[in-house]
């Protein structure tokens, strides 16, 4: 049997047994909660990095497809210059064929 001393002592070791394992225990939640913040903080990044990338492709797109419609203003503009000069000059030879014409009946 047991003395009482020896009782005490026993439970003072599993008391200091169990607060040990308190402190472990607590020691590893709070590296698991510093993980668990760091990986949704790095989660975040990405997603704001994402979010940005994605906001500068759309801004591209637009600015490209821009481009696109002004030089096909431009396209259909040089070509409407060219048709008009076309015009112009095909009614000059016209009327000089007819003036020489005209001319060429007078005599």
């Amino acid at each position: 049997m047991q003395t009482f001393l020896e009782q005490l002592q026993q439970q003072q070791i599993l008391l200091q047994q169990q607060q040990c394992t308190n402190t472990v225990e607590r020691t590893q939640q709070k590296e698991q909660n510093i993980r668990q913040r760091r990986e949704e903080e790095e989660l975040s990044k990405r997603k704001e990095a994402d979010r940005e990338r994605h906001q500068r492709d759309e801004e591209e797109a637009r600015k490209r497809k821009e481009e696109v419609q002004q030089q096909k203003k431009e396209e259909k503009l040089q070509r409407k210059i060219r048709e008009d000069e076309f015009a112009r000059k095909s009614n000059e030879d016209e009327r000089e064929r007819n003036q020489r014409s005209a001319e060429a009946l007078k005599v």
